[in-house]
């Protein structure tokens, strides 16, 4: 996302901020001969897929989770769009257009148990991956000497208070700023409140424990010991700097993944427990998301129809 993003146009009414959420639910219980029982829900693939060269791993959620990042960056930047237009409309106030942050697929790796794969560790260590510019603009890198931040393109930066305000009583309220709110276009119903508890429903399993007794083996043998509060990671962990020393405790981590096989068992329960909830929840949760793929539609169909007020970079 934008440096910017959090602080505009919505944010001239109420601040709110649901990027990166973690889906999660179910209870994983089996079937009677010990397999998990057949998905009840067509179309969904109830396994994982683990893909090693994107650093990415395609769950049951996915189909019908609301809060991709990109789907919600188009919907957000619509109602930026709508909102600036709404301001020349109503008050002759020209304000460049809303710039749509670009899709970064760095941002869709495998990361909630830390890195698992060689590339992602020896650039970013423990740190969540991003653009290059976000490490250095984070400080997560050092700075060069020469370092300049570029033009944030937050079309709001220069209004002062009153204006803000003014605009915001404006157009704050409008049905169709309103429609792209994607914060209330993401139900929280009780299929999305399970979905929520997988995560911790996970870390309880039995075959968690086993597989992170053996992830911790094999860090000892490294000089290093598994953190059991935050699994997939060893102790000792910065979480916010990249440097030689955290790069290879990271390739010391990915090493003794690939040993047990660490991202694919994980990942084959979390889909277990993932579609459990979608077997309970299916109807509600393929209503929401063909709900939000309408939404993200139409959001694609006005940042098309007005360049003038919202543009793809």
């Amino acid at each position: 996302m934008m440096v910017f993003r959090r602080y505009i146009g919505a944010g001239l009414v109420a601040c709110v901020a649901l990027l990166g959420l973690v889906a999660c639910g179910g209870d994983g219980e089996d079937g009677e001969d010990g397999s998990s029982a057949a998905p009840k829900v067509n179309g969904i693939d109830p396994n994982a897929e683990v893909d090693y060269d994107t650093a990415v791993v395609h769950l049951p959620e996915d189909y019908v989770k609301t809060w991709d990042d990109h789907e919600v960056e188009l919907v957000s930047s619509a109602a930026e769009g709508f909102f600036i237009k709404c301001v020349y409309d109503k008050s002759g106030t020209k304000l460049d257009p809303y710039p749509v942050a670009p899709e970064e697929p760095i941002r869709d790796v495998f990361f909630i148990y830390g890195p698992w794969t060689m590339p992602i560790a020896e650039k970013f260590a423990f740190v969540h991956p991003k653009t290059d510019g976000e490490l250095t603009f984070n400080e997560n890198v050092p700075k060069p000497d020469d370092y300049e931040e570029g033009p944030s393109g937050n079309p709001y930066e220069n209004l002062t208070q009153e204006q803000r305000d003014e605009f915001a009583e404006l157009c704050g309220s409008e049905p169709e700023y309103l429609k792209f709110n994607y914060v209330d276009a993401q139900s929280d119903g009780p299929g999305t409140v399970a979905l929520g508890e997988v995560q911790d429903k996970v870390a309880a399993d039995p075959r968690i424990t086993t597989l992170i007794d053996e992830f911790d083996a094999c860090l000892q043998t490294e000089g290093l010991k598994a953190d059991r509060s935050a699994l997939g990671y060893p102790q000792g962990v910065d979480f916010w700097t990249v440097n030689e020393d955290q790069i290879d405790m990271a390739i010391k981590t990915v090493d003794c993944k690939d040993q047990v096989d660490f991202t694919p068992r994980l990942a084959d329960i979390i889909a277990e427990y993932q579609m459990k909830v979608i077997d309970e929840y299916g109807t509600e949760l393929m209503a929401q998301r063909e709900a939000w793929d309408d939404l993200v539609q139409e959001a694609k169909d006005y940042i098309a129809a007005n360049p003038d007020y919202v543009i793809q970079e």
